[in-house]
């Protein structure tokens, strides 16, 4: 496993649009297995400030448990389980379980990559418009279930994805990051919001993580 260091903003020198830009866009390639300790608010749900541990086998499955086994959950390719350990009541749906809260159908890469401060679909410096408060703002149209659907981003200058969001018509999502720390060779973030027509409906706190040999 891997300890956790501590991403010192002002420790580099500021990026350009371009170097930003390939800086947010770097795959978490060394990593192939995380686990971390995290407390987390879903809204319309049960799940307040609930401190639970995640684990990602990265591209396959998320799991995650509530302390003492008393909730599980298990996330992969297209299914959605959850076992309540207390009332042994088990749920199973496929993955569109998760986009209906969302607002917007995404598999589970695209939720890996927003849980884990990635882009839902990659960005290039031909979509760059202009620098918002410090931070670099890129643009672009993409296509969803046939809609035109405007794709945004905001990377600071150390080159970390700080907002994302998808606008289809009146219906939108964002996904906010407030902090970062550097885990081996990559940067994960570690304070993560979720927005469905500006109105949070989710939002996770990681207090450790680390990476895993398996």
């Amino acid at each position: 496993s891997c300890s956790l260091l501590k991403y010192n903003v002002g420790s580099n020198a500021l990026l350009s649009p371009k170097k930003a830009l390939k800086s947010s866009n770097k795959k978490l390639t060394s990593i192939k297995f995380l686990q971390a300790k995290a407390k987390v608010s879903i809204q319309d749900s049960d799940i307040k400030q609930n401190s639970i541990e995640l684990r990602f086998e990265i591209d396959d499955k998320i799991w995650l448990s509530a302390p003492i086994g008393a909730a599980r959950a298990l996330i992969d390719i297209d299914s959605l389980k959850f076992y309540n350990k207390i009332d042994r009541t088990f749920y199973k749906s496929d993955i569109s379980y998760i986009s209906d809260r969302i607002g917007f159908a995404l598999d589970f890469v695209s939720l890996q990559k927003i849980l884990l401060g990635k882009h839902i679909f990659e960005m290039q410096f031909s979509d760059y418009s202009n620098e918002v408060f410090d931070n670099y703002f890129f643009k672009r149209t993409i296509v969803l279930n046939k809609v035109p659907t405007e794709f945004t981003s905001l990377i600071d200058k150390m080159g970390n994805l700080k907002e994302q969001s998808l606008t289809q018509n009146e219906n939108s999502f964002t996904a906010k990051y407030d902090s970062y720390l550097k885990l081996d060779k990559c940067v994960v973030p570690t304070k993560v919001s979720f927005y469905k027509n500006e109105n949070e409906i989710f939002k996770m706190e990681i207090r450790s993580i680390k990476t895993l040999n398996k």
